[in-house]
């Protein structure tokens, strides 16, 4: 990692927040990408850093590309761009970037990369009419009584809970209907829904969401 301050910087996250396996690979990952970005640009000095170095930054991590020069997911770019934010933000809140001005950041929250269209997934979503139909219809949805114990109107929310989560996310039915309590997280002020995916078996997969 060329700029000597972004790993050290990574070495404390790591230190200070104990990710698991998986989540510091995506940090270094991400760390080394900006890294090489900011030394191909010439700044070396991190005390002339600027938002416009970390927009240069966030770019490169943004653009991770595999072995054959095609374009990683869009999900697992989102999640590199933000262990990047996370790492930056916890030198920031532990006072670890004296040296980089308070200007190295992003003025407004980046926009979520969207998926490209996958030619196997064609067909299945619903057409955006049928989601607004839906939307207009919402209180409609679940049944009317009770099931054992449960009173109609609790069912009716966790019905209408989960079509939002299966709207808004894009996650598999089987892998909402089995989320568990505390299935969202907060870390560093970001809100993150831990999943299992069950069709690749990978468990505790993390999704960031908006608050």
């Amino acid at each position: 990692m060329g700029q000597r301050w972004l790993h050290e910087l990574a070495k404390a996250w790591a230190k200070g927040t104990r990710p698991n396996l998986q989540e510091l690979r995506q940090a270094i990952m991400a760390c080394a990408l900006a890294s090489s970005a900011l030394s191909a640009a010439g700044r070396e000095d991190p005390s002339a850093l600027g938002p416009g170095d970390f927009a240069s930054a966030a770019l490169a991590v943004c653009g991770r590309r595999r072995a054959d020069g095609s374009l990683h997911s869009a999900n697992y770019r989102n999640l590199l761009l933000h262990r990047f934010s996370e790492v930056v933000g916890f030198g920031r809140a532990k006072g670890l970037m004296a040296e980089v001005p308070d200007t190295f950041r992003l003025r407004a929250k980046p926009p979520r990369l969207a998926e490209d269209p996958n030619e196997d997934e064609a067909g299945k979503a619903l057409p955006e009419a049928v989601i607004a139909q839906l939307d207009q219809h919402l209180a409609l949805l679940g049944p009317s009584g009770r099931l054992g114990a449960v009173p109609g109107a609790n069912l009716r929310a966790m019905y209408q809970a989960i079509y939002k989560i299966l709207r808004d996310t894009g996650r598999r039915p089987g892998e909402v209907v089995s989320l568990k309590l505390g299935c969202v997280e907060v870390v560093d002020g970001q809100h993150r829904l831990v999943y299992d995916n069950h069709k690749a078996g990978r468990l505790r997969r993390r999704l960031p969401i908006t608050a």
